[in-house]
């Protein structure tokens, strides 16, 4: 297998594995091993070898010599970190996308919002989320905002399920509605609406709240205390 070939098993590899955790067929701080996703996604370890080396370069696994590798457990700090940089990135494509971006362009958010906002079932909605955010970067006409955010998306979305208080939160705002229909709560047609206005600055506002959902930073500030706290006792 030459290095071309070792390096599209192991993109196969990690969009494997991050749905394997979105989906909860990974959960956090289970063992894993190399030779074990070899053997499940049929491939030798070389590929699997690369694999791990990308996921623990994005924090989603942790390799330790006595206890092997396991998939991440993260904090609540660790995902607001990752919202943040995921949030900076597109507040400052719909900026770009509100100059730059013509009325048809901007308008051609409206049926991938609509999408995104209707209720299926997750993996069909995490899919209508990205395709919504991602021609949002697209619009900005900085391809350097477009690459970054369609390689990171995986991993940005990823981190919410390997931290379980979070992920408990995001649950828990699910709308209870009928399957198939559209909840507006969800922000997509809110945010399209402003950006066909070209109201940059509120379209920013309402972006932070879809990002960073309500909760996260109330729950952030308590684990810091409560952390805070675990270090005085320990000293």
């Amino acid at each position: 297998m030459d290095n071309s070939e070792s390096c599209d098993f192991a993109e196969l590899i990690i969009s494997q594995m991050i749905r394997m955790m979105s989906e909860g067929a990974l959960t956090p701080g289970e063992q894993i091993s190399l030779r074990m996703m070899a053997q499940l996604f049929g491939v030798s370890t070389q590929p699997a070898s690369i694999a791990f080396k990308m996921l623990e370069s994005e924090g989603l696994i942790v390799t330790r010599k006595r206890s092997g590798t396991r998939i991440a457990l993260l904090s609540p700090e660790d995902v607001w970190d990752s919202m943040q940089l995921r949030l900076a990135v597109e507040e400052k494509a719909v900026e770009l996308a509100c100059r730059y971006a013509t009325d048809e362009e901007l308008a051609s958010l409206n049926p991938l919002a609509e999408n995104a906002d209707r209720i299926v079932h997750a993996q069909e909605a995490l899919r209508h989320d990205d395709n919504f955010h991602l021609h949002l970067c697209r619009l900005s006409k900085s391809p350097a905002i477009y690459d970054y955010m369609r390689r990171q998306m995986p991993f940005f979305r990823v981190r919410s399920y390997l931290c379980p208080a979070i992920f408990a939160i995001g649950k828990s705002l699910v709308p209870r509605v009928k399957e198939g229909t559209v909840a507006k709560i969800r922000g997509h047609q809110k945010i399209t609406a402003l950006l066909c206005q070209r109201k940059a600055e509120r379209a920013r506002k309402l972006l932070n709240t879809h990002i960073c959902v309500k909760g996260i930073e109330q729950l952030l500030a308590e684990y810091r205390i409560q952390h805070s706290l675990q270090s005085w006792e320990n000293e």
